[in-house]
């Protein structure tokens, strides 16, 4: 049965949106310039501009300032942006679907999505429609990888995916990663593949 992983990150398609995300959005920073968050002596998390010049997570201020120089630090020791943040992604989440939502950690959510694609039409199973869902995954599925009626649910999982996480980007300014999947491990996974 399809579970959607919906975690927030940093810049992701993680359902992700992690605090250097929303940090960046606050302050009105550029997207695309390296963002590190700091609390006393480590950085705790950054962006992934960041990441792509050897800034990593739980590293010491000095030395992602030696591996990057144009790193713009900012103070994260006030988590109320963070918890706000949460919270509107998750009312966001629940505006959305009926779904049951449960969160893990700070930045990830999981959604039992079973109820919800199992309502997809058995006519969903057309050749038209697998074929159209076939080319939609990244890279692409062939037939011989699925049955047609789960390659029509993970279909289903994945445009409610789609929408939740254009509906977060619409309410709160957050990009978000999502991955869907037969199993919570797989869909976490997923969310990772393609984030933004």
């Amino acid at each position: 049965e399809p579970h959607a992983a919906v975690r927030r990150e940093p810049s992701s398609s993680g359902l992700l949106a992690p605090p250097s995300e929303v940090k960046i959005r606050d302050l009105g920073l550029d997207p695309t310039i390296p963002v590190a968050i700091k609390q006393k002596y480590i950085v705790v998390t950054c962006n992934y501009p960041a990441r792509a010049l050897g800034v990593t997570k739980l590293q010491r201020i000095t030395d992602a300032c030696k591996a990057c120089p144009e790193l713009v630090l900012v103070d994260g020791s006030d988590l109320r942006p963070f918890r706000e943040a949460n919270a509107a992604v998750m009312q966001s989440i629940r505006s959305c679907t009926l779904s049951p939502v449960q969160k893990l950690v700070f930045d990830e959510f999981f959604l039992d999505v079973t109820a919800e694609v199992a309502r997809v039409p058995s006519s969903s199973s057309s050749e038209d429609v697998i074929a159209a869902a076939l080319r939609n995954f990244d890279p692409p599925l062939r037939a011989c990888d699925a049955s047609r009626r789960d390659v029509a649910l993970l279909a289903a999982g994945d445009a409610l995916a789609k929408r939740i996480r254009d509906t977060i980007f619409h309410d709160t300014g957050l990009t978000c990663s999502a991955g869907v999947s037969y199993s919570k491990m797989l869909a976490k996974i997923a969310s990772g593949i393609r984030k933004p």
